[in-house]
């Protein structure tokens, strides 16, 4: 098992660029591109990183997000600059011993290549090489929304009927994007755990919302009043409602999760990620409490989006095929491409 110093002494090697291979040109990225890439396959050694750059500076990663099964570590850093030539070089040692770096460059505006690495006094990494392909070439007209993470307590928060359509991670901080990130993560789990099929949901007292004689295909919830009502608010094995994508042919596909609070200030748990939204009782009058979806897919703006990431989804669930509806509420229409 490495020590502490040894474990930093490999971190320090990785930013000196030890086995990158030589970068022949670089360029700077655009603004709020989002990188993304990972290892998602490789049992017990899955990894992943994710950066978002500064909807203001070229030149700055507003939000970087490093995970390493391995080692149990999840690494958020924000603010991290970017040099002149496309070079992005940090190293960090966290309070707690958690230590991460990354060595990579922007060979292009939608193009970063490099290596990163996370450790600990009992765990180092390895080296990750990566290449990410920004999703956009930018998003800088999509809003604020607001965050997340696993395992809060109960508590309020005011918001719109729908809001904006996906996340910006302008604002949050290090714990923000870890707490985001583990509930992502955790929304996989309970899943395979605790909801891998409809049944299984019905079985443990979810019920279905609106007429249960779905025309197909349809996007539909159903929810649990025990949940709706106990301590908790974001906890990924106590939904308020789960997310199912009914096909014209086939079974109902879990695709997401929804938490609800009640109306009232925002809970401070979470940050600015989480898009809430509410909706106006038939007949009128006060939107009774808001709510945030959690959706499965591989990263953070599409996980926390406003409506139902149809490129993502079919990336990430192999039985789920998007067909044309015309039922289903705002949040569960496709995302704009």
């Amino acid at each position: 098992m490495p020590s502490r110093c040894s474990v930093l002494a490999l971190l320090f090697a990785g930013l000196c660029g030890l086995g990158l291979p030589a970068v022949a040109s670089a360029a700077l990225p655009v603004k709020s591109a989002a990188f993304e890439a990972h290892d998602h396959e490789s049992k017990g050694k899955k990894w992943h990183v994710q950066l978002e750059i500064s909807k203001n500076d070229p030149q700055v990663v507003e939000t970087l997000v490093l995970y390493s099964e391995a080692c149990k570590v999840t690494i958020a850093a924000t603010r991290v600059p970017i040099s002149d030539d496309g070079a992005l070089k940090a190293l960090k040692v966290k309070e707690g011993g958690n230590a991460w770096a990354i060595d990579a460059t922007f060979t292009a505006k939608g193009k970063l290549e490099g290596v990163a690495h996370l450790g600990n006094a009992k765990c180092y990494s390895g080296a990750l090489a990566f290449k990410a392909t920004s999703s956009a070439d930018g998003h800088t007209d999509h809003e604020h929304a607001a965050k997340t993470d696993d395992h809060g307590g109960k508590g309020g928060r005011a918001g719109g009927h729908h809001g904006p359509t996906f996340p910006t991670f302008s604002g949050a901080s290090a714990n923000d994007m870890e707490q985001v990130y583990a509930m992502r993560r955790a929304v996989f789990e309970a899943r395979n755990e605790l909801f891998p099929s409809l049944g299984a949901a019905l079985s443990k007292g979810f019920v279905m919302i609106g007429n249960k004689r779905r025309q197909r295909p349809v996007a539909f919830h159903v929810r649990s009043e025990e949940y709706d009502t106990d301590e908790y608010i974001f906890n990924s094995r106590r939904p308020e409602s789960l997310v199912y994508w009914y096909p014209s042919v086939g079974k109902p596909i879990l695709i997401g999760m929804m938490f609800r609070v009640e109306n009232g200030p925002r809970p401070s748990w979470g940050g600015p990620i989480p898009i809430y939204h509410g909706h106006v009782p038939e007949g009128g009058g006060a939107v009774p409490n808001q709510m945030t979806h959690v959706w499965l897919t591989r990263d953070l703006k599409t996980a926390y989006a406003n409506c139902m990431p149809v490129k993502a989804l079919e990336a990430t669930i192999p039985a789920f095929k998007y067909e044309n509806s015309t039922q289903g509420v705002a949040n569960t229409r496709p995302c704009p491409d």
